[in-house]
């Protein structure tokens, strides 16, 4: 009988013993989980900060030019739109063709409405439409290159443009 009593003493030890092992097990399962919770929580925070910031910076670098460099703004400086050296020269006389077409245009309504006869500009507006076709549709395909973002769009615009 007293073997029997040690024997369930000692088991009801072993028991407690498990027990508590077990509890601490859970206690420390537990705390880890809230730990990986409270920093999956501030990783969470640090991209949203991050995230602010850069939207902060931004708008700042928008508003104000400032000359420090960011991923940003190299990324601008990549994608500036530079004319290559061999259409330097159709891009001025593309622009000067489209401001001569133009003042012709308007010379020849001043010259009709100045001579009070139907036919009296007529010459400056034939003129300024042979000259504002091509200068208009070249400085349109200048302007379509300068306003893409894509390399070879950009390439492929230039090749229609002929060199002088």
């Amino acid at each position: 009988m007293i073997e029997d009593d040690i024997k369930n003493e000692n088991e009801n030890d072993i028991k407690d013993i498990n027990k508590k092992d077990i509890n601490n097990d859970d206690i420390f399962i537990e705390e880890i989980n809230t730990n990986q919770k409270n920093n999956e929580l501030e990783i969470i925070n640090k991209k949203i900060n991050t995230t602010n910031e850069n939207n902060f910076d931004d708008f700042n670098n928008n508003s104000i030019d400032n000359n420090n460099t960011t991923n940003h703004n190299n990324f601008k400086n990549e994608n500036k739109f530079i004319i290559p050296p061999t259409l330097k020269k159709t891009f001025f006389v593309s622009i000067t063709l489209l401001l001569v077409g133009i003042v012709l245009i308007i010379l020849g309504f001043i010259q009709s409405i100045s001579t009070a006869t139907p036919g009296g500009g007529i010459m400056f507006w034939v003129l300024g439409g042979i000259v504002l076709i091509p200068g208009g549709f070249y400085s349109f395909l200048f302007y379509k290159a300068k306003r893409t973002t894509d390399e070879y769009e950009r390439d492929e615009i230039f090749s229609q443009i002929p060199e002088l």
